[in-house]
């Protein structure tokens, strides 16, 4: 809570030398006049709500050396952030962490991303367009990306460790189509659902994950093509897929 509420705090900056490990909880919340900040590269975790409800915080920026590992719970909730570029050693996105921001429309993960996870509510309601998300990735939790209207393009690097897809992730998002990657186990309740554009899913002929009877629930989708070794019950009609161009292209 240090600076808690200090509405007039324009400018935080941190000594070139800073052996800053932790940004507390609450620490620069609702500090409505902060724009911009460049976090220690020595900094590895922004915990809980540390610059939520800054309305005017546009910037914030990572050092390529960064160590951060966490992004904390809500820790930059309803803020005026438009673009962000995650460093490589972060492992958790938290729930809530970016919950709100609507004019959020890009964010970006290195190539030797480590993360692990995106949070419940992580995106909720953000200005997304485009996301490509780094092969590291395991696990994108409920609601991820709940109501990301503008959300058009979701790209998974080659060799993605994805494993879950949560309970309405991309719920209502503009969606036109999606490639899964084969390791998915899990394509979970509501995931897809409401995405009205979404037309085409597209998966090896390798896959095994179980997808859930309500993932497409209120989608654009009318038919999907799946091997015979992906469990799906849903109304979506369904035909069986014994090859797939992804593989032939060596996609998978």
């Amino acid at each position: 809570y240090a600076f808690n509420g200090c509405s007039k705090l324009a400018t935080v900056t941190f000594p070139s030398n800073s052996v800053l490990e932790t940004i507390g909880e609450y620490a620069f919340q609702s500090n409505t006049a902060l724009t911009a900040i460049t976090v220690p590269s020595t900094v590895k975790k922004i915990d809980q709500h540390a610059f939520a409800n800054c309305g005017s915080l546009a910037t914030v920026t990572f050092p390529s050396n960064s160590v951060l590992e966490t992004i904390g719970y809500s820790a930059f909730s309803n803020n005026a952030l438009i673009s962000i570029s995650f460093p490589s050693k972060l492992q958790v996105i938290d729930d809530q962490a970016f919950y709100n921001c609507g004019s959020l429309t890009s964010i970006s993960f290195v190539s030797s991303s480590s993360l692990h996870t995106i949070g419940r509510y992580s995106f909720f309601g953000s200005g997304l367009i485009s996301i490509v998300l780094p092969s590291s990735l395991k696990l994108i939790n409920v609601y991820a990306f709940y109501n990301c209207l503008r959300l058009e393009t979701v790209t998974f690097e080659s060799s993605s460790l994805l494993e879950i897809v949560g309970s309405n992730a991309f719920y209502k998002s503009n969606l036109t189509s999606i490639i899964l990657p084969t390791g998915v186990k899990s394509v979970e309740s509501g995931s897809f659902s409401n995405c009205k554009s979404l037309h085409s899913i597209s998966l090896s002929c390798a896959s095994t994950m179980t997808i859930d009877s309500n993932a497409f629930s209120s989608s654009g989708m009318t038919s999907v093509s799946l091997p015979s070794t992906v469990i799906y019950t849903g109304s979506v009609t369904r035909t069986v897929m014994t090859s797939c161009s992804l593989c032939a292209v060596g996609k998978y």
